[in-house]
């Protein structure tokens, strides 16, 4: 009894864990699927889609073929006042960490970085992809 049981959650969570590596595909009625995927950084975004389509067509031995791909941001800030505190907030934390000042508990520079990293922390780009396995 206990053995039947172990099986089907170990088979249920297969399950659940192939389904999640393609779970933002859309399939068309007409062959043609869609997939969007968001991420912190627009590189990101993209190889997300890539890869989730590349799975979802796996399932039927086949590789995918883009139809269509586009990336755009969606962030509330502007877009490179963004990637400008991004790389300074990196740099923050790499100088705070390396640097940290023992006499006092609170770093300024690692603080600011922090506070930069989570401004900048959101998903912000979104890429939404058209394709079809072949």
């Amino acid at each position: 009894m206990k053995r039947s049981i172990l099986v089907s959650l170990l088979a249920l969570s297969g399950l659940v864990i192939g389904c999640a590596h393609h779970r933002d595909v859309r399939p068309g009625a007409d062959g043609k699927n869609r997939v969007v995927t968001t991420a912190t950084e627009a590189e990101k975004a993209s190889r997300g889609s890539i890869a989730q389509a590349t799975h979802y067509c796996e399932q039927f031995k086949q590789a995918p073929r883009i139809v269509s791909e586009g990336t755009v941001y969606t962030g509330e800030m502007d877009e490179n006042t963004r990637k400008v505190l991004r790389k300074a907030s990196n740099a923050a934390i790499l100088v705070g960490g390396v640097n940290s000042d023992y006499d006092h508990p609170v770093n300024p520079v690692l603080g600011a970085g922090q506070v930069g990293a989570i401004m900048t922390s959101g998903e912000d780009y979104r890429t939404e992809m058209v394709f079809e396995c072949k």
